[in-house]
């Protein structure tokens, strides 16, 4: 029996399957901590794409936490986005969509680096209704930036939350 908080197969249900009107889902990806730091001229992208998604649902939030390595960044802290990418023939090689405006990492804000992680959320505005047989939706996230080059962000892992009106067949 699936019923609220109930996890299944790494996505949390809320609330009775069997009313599954209007509810809101979590799926969350617990990632080998990724590294993202800049090695030469130019600020390194890292896409990591978003876990769980439900064809026809709307994506409503992505959160990504992080926490920052060495010192902290003294030109440029990391920025972040989501997005989706049109397929062709099931491989990605389209167009890339936006689904909400860039972000800055949390940490710039908090003012620490290196002692937290902390949870950076995007709220996504457009383009959001999901359609996994012609997109792959991912977050994309440049390196932060610093005249030491011990400064890198890792990334612990990512959320994505939606809403999904009825999952019936």
């Amino acid at each position: 029996t699936v019923s609220g908080g109930t996890h299944v197969f790494g996505t949390t249900v809320v609330g009775d399957l069997a009313a599954m009107m209007s509810t809101r889902i979590d799926t969350l990806i617990v990632l080998p901590t990724i590294a993202i730091r800049k090695l030469t001229s130019g600020l390194p992208k890292v896409y990591i794409e978003l876990p769980g998604l439900i064809n026809g649902a709307t994506l409503d939030t992505v959160d990504v936490f992080t926490v920052g390595g060495g010192t902290a960044p003294t030109t440029t802290h990391a920025t972040m986005f989501v997005g989706r990418q049109l397929l062709h023939n099931g491989d990605v090689a389209g167009t890339i969509d936006t689904l909400c405006a860039t972000v800055d990492d949390a940490h710039l804000a908090s003012g620490t680096w290196t002692t937290d992680v902390l949870k950076t959320s995007m709220t996504t505005s457009t383009n959001n209704v999901i359609d996994l047989q012609n997109y792959r939706y991912w977050v994309c996230i440049t390196s932060p930036d610093s005249t030491d080059a011990t400064t890198g962000l890792f990334v612990d892992n990512v959320r994505a939350k939606y809403l999904v009106s009825d999952i019936r067949p």
